[in-house]
């Protein structure tokens, strides 16, 4: 039966190799010009510490920057802080836990991302936020970003280093601690851990083209990369085109998939899973 959409294609070919790009952030040094008068310097000074002193008693004086790794800890959306590793031309996802108080809130303040020595890292990162997939939960303060599968496919092969920054609107900054990401080439195709996070950049993008129940049934055809963490995404996808029947299904499906492997759900499809449930049976989450 022929689909008629684009994305089988993409499920065939999810692992592309192309070629590497990444961007530096280049510091720049400007000069100033040599104050011939002293007295000139000393007024222009003083007026300076009044500008600030002005400032601070309207705006409040902002607080000081934390160092690197004490606000933000970084890891595998799936859970586990060892190094990350990822198909390229598969998505990556990666949960940022934030210090409590500060910026819980998805989108509030922009993220920057670097390597471990400073340098910028071009590479596509953006921040997400779906309310089943990455639902927010009392007493925790989470935040998604992750890498497309268009921006992975840009990579080179090999090992890297991770952190990220947050400017808030406040102009209070965050960073994180620091990780090793692994960039792999995939020997035949996407394993069952690369299809997972490329159904949850299908769900996060709310793509049209899971609507179409005969997509949906290709994506999990016999001979795709199936796992207890594809049963939890089909639940979503299934629950958000109104089939709760078939929701429960694959539910019950990825809950036997775990317990044959005799390994739970990863923590991203274990809290997708968990959501679900309660919105097929009407349960408040807390």
């Amino acid at each position: 039966m022929q689909i008629r959409t684009s994305l089988l294609p993409l499920i065939v070919s999810l692992i592309l190799p192309l070629s590497f790009t990444l961007f530096s952030c280049a510091s720049s040094r400007s000069t100033t010009s040599e104050v011939r008068r002293a007295g000139s310097e000393r007024e222009e000074s003083a007026g300076e510490v009044e500008d600030e002193e002005e400032e601070e008693r309207e705006h409040g004086k902002p607080a000081p920057p934390l160092p690197w790794g004490a606000g933000i800890r970084v890891e595998s959306a799936e859970g586990g802080r060892d190094t990350v590793r990822f198909h390229l031309g598969a998505p990556l996802f990666l949960r940022l836990r934030v210090a409590p108080g500060s910026a819980c809130a998805p989108f509030h303040g922009k993220p920057f991302f670097f390597e471990e020595s400073g340098a910028q890292l071009g590479w596509g990162f953006e921040e997400v936020a779906d309310s089943v997939l990455f639902p927010q939960r009392t007493g925790s303060c989470e935040r998604i970003i992750m890498l497309s599968s268009e921006s992975s496919n840009r990579l080179p092969s090999g090992s890297f280093t991770f952190k990220t920054m947050i400017f808030g609107e406040d102009g209070t900054r965050w960073y994180s601690d620091t990780i090793a990401l692994v960039a792999e080439r995939a020997a035949s195709g996407a394993d069952s851990v690369s299809y997972a996070r490329f159904l949850q950049e299908q769900i996060v993008r709310n793509s049209p083209l899971l609507a179409d129940p005969e997509t949906v049934r290709a994506l999990f055809a016999d001979g795709t990369p199936r796992s207890a963490e594809s049963e939890v995404y089909r639940a979503v996808i299934l629950f958000r085109i109104g089939d709760a029947a078939g929701a429960e299904r694959a539910l019950a499906a990825a809950k036997e998939r775990a317990a044959a492997r005799s390994r739970p759900l990863d923590a991203a499809a274990s809290v997708a899973s968990e959501r679900v449930d309660q919105l097929l049976h009407g349960v408040t989450r807390h």
